[in-house]
């Protein structure tokens, strides 16, 4: 096994996602098409094509591991032995995501125990980048006998907001080197909430100049097959010498749905490639229109790939711009005039209940200020015994 993979350009590479050898009674083989594939431990009984370029994924994404999250080295071990067992009796390009963690960030488990997504903020992201920077700094550790199995590492990164992301990577670029390729993770949320487009290519846009001058020139997007956002993603790329590759299982579900992507379909409507050619009567139906969600699977692939690989020249314009990114205000801040306590609710203080006012203004009070609120001391407990000998004193009485 190698791990120096073919760059082919400053193309937006595709790693279609294969957890099946087949679809709907047909052989399903994505990997003969782009050459590319994008395998996950928790379907262990795929078959790849000779000569394939294998991104094998942690499994952190499966609501399996959100309930019961492995140990870094438990998730390597896992994903090495899914590696050896791919590649017997073929040759194979492999390289390993990182064990990263995503709830907190776009994943959240209902109380019902079912995986939802749902951008989370700083604080219910911050476990998360912490349980990620852990996992990868171990699976850096393990660099020297990776490397001599042929496998090479992806450093996947988390955050919720740009500065989160940022303070992510500069702490994973601390344990990666040159032949390393860095992960966009956090952002397969984006087909489903398109207001957070913005917000991906501002961080692309501030992560890749630390990738360059670092010297990294490979970054994979986690999930990412949202058109108008790789476009804008391999503009930066290009900027920054920095190749681009995605993957997805979209492609599969969209085509499984009877939709056909077609970059002509960019210029219309909403701008969106997809459109429903097919309902549910017309699969496999044995008269008049048909398809084959398989086959349609393996030519809306090959299209994708076709479009991705051609980023690597120019873009057309989009029909409707991504908007600027303009980042969120900061929450705000209600300070207690007599503990301090610092809350987000402008109501009576959550510890004392005594008056709250912004920072700025009690930073302006004074101690014998008459405007300033007095403060809402408790009233003490009457102590339980008045005296130190109690039962004494009243024996003796």
């Amino acid at each position: 096994m190698a791990h120096g993979a073919p760059h082919r350009g400053d193309a937006v590479i595709f790693y279609p996602s294969k957890n099946h050898n087949d679809l709907n009674g047909l052989a399903f083989h994505p990997e003969e098409i782009t050459g590319t594939v994008m395998v996950n431990p928790h379907h262990p009984g795929v078959v790849l094509a000779d000569g394939t370029d294998v991104l094998i994924d942690s499994g952190a994404f499966q609501r399996a591991d959100m309930h019961k999250r492995l140990h870094p080295a438990e998730a390597l071990d896992r994903q090495t032995r899914f590696a050896a067992k791919l590649a017997a009796g073929r040759r194979l390009t492999m390289r390993l995501v990182t064990y990263d963690q995503l709830l907190g960030v776009d994943e959240a488990l209902t109380p019902d125990g079912e995986r939802v997504k749902k951008r989370g903020s700083e604080r219910t992201a911050a476990p998360a980048v912490t349980q990620t920077l852990w996992s990868a700094d171990y699976y850096a550790a393990q660099r020297t006998r990776l490397r001599r199995a042929g496998v090479g590492l992806c450093f996947a990164a988390q955050g919720a907001t740009v500065a989160q992301y940022l303070r992510c990577t500069r702490a994973l670029l601390d344990v990666m080197e040159e032949s390393d390729w860095f992960g966009f993770g956090g952002f397969c949320i984006i087909g489903r909430q398109p207001s957070l487009k913005p917000q991906f290519v501002e961080t692309v846009r501030q992560v890749l100049p630390l990738l360059a001058a670092k010297g990294i020139r490979r970054a994979h997007i986690l999930g990412v097959c949202v058109h108008d956002a790789l476009m804008a993603a391999a503009a930066l790329g290009r900027a920054h010498g920095v190749v681009l590759s995605t993957d997805s299982s979209s492609i599969e579900i969209n085509s499984v749905h009877g939709k056909v992507w077609d970059t002509a379909h960019m210029s219309t409507g909403r701008g969106s490639p997809w459109r429903k050619v097919y309902d549910k009567a017309h699969k496999k139906a044995a008269e008049g229109i048909s398809y084959h969600p398989c086959t349609l699977a393996l030519e809306n692939i090959a299209r994708f790939a076709a479009w991705s690989a051609q980023l690597a020249t120019a873009a057309p314009a989009l029909r409707t711009p991504i908007p600027a990114y303009v980042p969120p205000a900061p929450p705000e801040r209600w300070a207690c005039t007599a503990c301090f306590h610092v809350q987000e609710a402008a109501r009576p203080c959550d510890r004392c209940g005594a008056a709250v006012v912004p920072p700025a203004v009690l930073a302006t009070m004074e101690d014998d200020d008459p405007a300033a609120p007095a403060p809402a001391l408790p009233v003490p407990l009457p102590p339980r015994q008045q005296t130190l000998f109690p039962m004494e004193i009243a024996d003796a009485a």
